[in-house]
């Protein structure tokens, strides 16, 4: 070495001593510590013993050719993560800048070792489009519009982004940094924060298994359109039997209640069985299969088809929605504001709602795509792109529909009008912009009819748009579906099995469950868990999720478990929001949705009533209800059933406790690497001085 690199090297080298540096214009921190003639690793200690090969170090600052050529020094290099929160190192008596030739760049160093049998995200960027296809699914394209024009337009907006802040955006954080901060599925995450919170695992768990199990058939329905539509006049169309039925109700409605699903009367009379809706689920679930049996690494390479191809699509229809005649007038009817609705309280809780569904809280995807990314993970950069995006999302996607929609109110104002007896007065606009229903009925009913009268580009538009739907879908199944297999994978009890079978036995026993949508009545049961089995289940699962890290773990013991990741603390926004806003507005809309079960007296669902070529409002049979009332019980009863065992140490006594809480934080310190604060540990004796 040169001699000014020799002093610099001295000046740096302190005996059994910790230094600081400060390297410029980085956000990097390095720790180092040095002994002469002794074993380092054996002084360090115990979550700093990590030791990596011998690192070639090229002599001198030069970077000249020359320099290559020379004889080239090892120094052992000791990686360590830095000492996790309040155990700082006690000797730090000097602060000072290292020579370049001993400093390696952060983007050289070793990545953390994680199990292979997990794996990891390829990049950062797949692990964000893996959660934007997650979050942004159907109710992204065919409820918030609905909500939207039922909800005063764009006054509706302004309570939606009052509840995603004060609600949804707290509870993606600590879905994300809890999942981050313990590195491991749903199922174990929660047990190792605290066993008494294992059954909020099992919880989750349930909630997702219920969620692919009819979620996918919304799919299947999807693909069976897009195999559809690459036929010209397009099926939904014209009427080909001309049977009174498709007279009554329209060719896009008989296409879909009677050619698609064959539907019955109502949810327990004339049940028969579909094959065609049989072989789509058979299909769509074996897509997933092969999306899935590879890990993340092969759903990260597939979410830029997932979560990107929608915004292509819904580029192309917003373009042919824009110069169609009347989309003026749907996107008035969906932006006039009606600030009067803000008064209305169910207003605000359908806005709560939709956050929380919109978001894809409480079902364990998120928790299991998180625990696959380093500690050094910014996780609150990573909360506001996904919440965002998704907000952004909606309104695209409402002003893209309601220009088409507009256009199609339209055409029928002036059908309504060219038929002789019938006045302004007979043809109201209004009536005819609101005609579109929710959910299934918007994509399925009337965008199909839109879609019609684009004429001979109609089986293209028909192609995307039903493309679109299956990529939205495929995107949150993934997710939900990674969320059970994460947490299978953990299991010890499944290790001996291979990635591969878990994953081809978990689809196996969804497509065996999913048959029972595949029946004529199908259609009613998927609008039954989904209106009132799935979301009770969901709304009490994320309540206790919320109260779990807020009062439980500790509000504080969370932000310093972000500042350890991020290298920053929340806001004080963020934390006021987590502290209060979030468990109130979380209770208030769990007791109101509640409370609007028992005094409506029982729910309702859509049946189709094959004579008058209609859709009207009928009550949930008794045993229906009881199903529901099953399904909830077995989503949440082991929140409390566990923790009262737990607790009074019936099973899994105190000293299990101290065994996980051990384990928990030594990984954690162990592994932990804060926005590439390393330490650099170099033995002074292998130097050539």
């Amino acid at each position: 070495m040169t001699k000014r690199n020799s002093s610099l090297l001295n000046n740096t080298l302190e005996t059994n001593t910790y230094s600081f540096e400060k390297k410029k214009n980085e956000d990097i921190a390095i720790y180092q510590l040095v002994e002469n003639d002794t074993n380092i690793s054996s002084a360090l200690p115990k979550f700093l013993q990590l030791v990596v090969p011998p690192i070639p170090i090229s002599e001198g600052l030069e970077t000249s050719t020359n320099s290559q050529n020379k004889d080239k020094k090892h120094a052992t290099l000791y990686l360590a993560k830095e000492p996790f929160l309040d155990q700082k190192p006690s000797h730090v008596i000097k602060e000072s800048y290292l020579p370049e030739d001993i400093y390696i760049p952060p983007n050289e160093l070793p990545h953390e070792k994680i199990s292979s049998r997990r794996g990891t995200w390829n990049t950062k960027g797949q692990y964000i489009l893996s959660c934007i296809a997650f979050t942004v699914g159907l109710g992204n394209i065919w409820r918030f519009p609905w909500l939207c024009q039922k909800h005063g337009g764009g006054a509706f907006i302004f309570p939606y982004v009052i509840m995603l802040i004060v609600m949804a955006i707290p509870m993606v954080l600590i879905e994300l940094g809890m999942g981050q901060r313990m590195g491991k599925g749903p199922l174990q995450m929660w047990s190792s924060i605290n066993p008494v919170l294992a059954g909020i695992g099992i919880g989750t768990f349930l909630v997702a298994c219920i969620q692919c199990a009819y979620y996918n058939t919304v799919v299947s329905w999807c693909l069976l359109y897009l195999s559809k539509s690459f036929s010209y006049p397009l099926p939904w169309s014209v009427c080909l039997h001309n049977s009174t039925e498709c007279v009554a109700a329209g060719a896009p409605a008989y296409f879909w209640y009677r050619e698609s699903l064959n539907i019955s009367e109502s949810v327990d009379t004339g049940i028969g069985f579909s094959f065609k809706i049989c072989v789509m689920i058979l299909l769509s679930w074996g897509i997933l299969f092969f999306c899935t049996v590879k890990g993340i690494k092969c759903t990260g390479q597939i979410s830029y088809f997932t979560a990107l191809c929608p915004y292509a699509i819904l580029f192309v229809f917003l373009l042919r929605g824009l110069t169609l005649p009347g989309f003026e007038l749907g996107l008035n009817h969906m932006f006039r504001p009606r600030f009067e609705k803000l008064l209305d309280p169910v207003v605000w809780l359908e806005a709560a709602t939709q956050c929380l569904f919109t978001m894809s809280l409480g079902m364990g995807g998120l928790v299991a795509m998180s625990s696959h990314m380093p500690k050094s993970n910014n996780c609150i950069t990573d909360v506001f792109t996904i919440t965002i995006t998704n907000l952004l999302t909606s309104i695209y996607a409402s002003i893209t529909l309601f220009s088409i929609i507009g256009f199609r109110a339209s055409r029928e104002m002036e059908k309504c009008l060219q038929t002789s007896n019938n006045t302004k007065s007979d043809c109201n606009l209004d009536k005819f912009l609101t005609n579109s229903i929710e959910g299934p009925g918007l994509a399925f009913l009337a965008i199909t009819e839109a879609i019609n009268q684009f004429g001979s580009l109609s089986p293209l538009f028909a192609i995307l748009f039903f493309l679109m739907l299956v990529t939205l879908g495929m995107g949150t199944m993934i997710g939900a579906l990674q969320g059970i297999l994460t947490s299978l994978l953990d299991l010890e009890a499944l290790s001996c099995y291979s990635k591969t079978r878990i994953t081809a036995v978990t689809c196996g026993l969804f497509v065996t469950v999913a048959q029972v949508f595949a029946l004529t009545n199908g259609e009613y049961l998927v609008q039954i868990c989904d209106e009132y089995a799935m979301a009770i289940s969901l709304m009490i699962v994320c309540t206790c999720e919320l109260f779990a890290v807020i009062y439980v773990y500790g509000v504080n013991r969370f932000c310093d478990d972000i500042e350890a990741m991020c290298g920053f603390r929340p806001n004080c926004v963020l934390v006021l929001c987590c502290r209060i806003f979030a468990p109130l507005s979380m209770s208030c809309v769990l007791v109101a949705s509640i409370f609007s079960l028992m005094v409506n007296r029982g729910a309702s669902y859509l049946t189709w009533d094959a004579v008058n070529g209609q859709a009207f409002s009928k009550q949930i049979p008794m045993w229906a209800q009881i199903s529901c009332g099953i399904i909830i019980l077995i989503c949440t009863l082991p929140i409390p059933i566990i923790a009262i065992l737990i607790k009074f140490e019936i099973i899994c006594g105190k000293q299990f406790h101290n065994q996980i809480e051990d384990e928990v934080n030594s990984d954690f310190e162990a592994e932990i690497s804060i926005r590439c604060k390393t330490l650099y540990i170099r033995h002074a004796s292998q130097f050539s001085i």
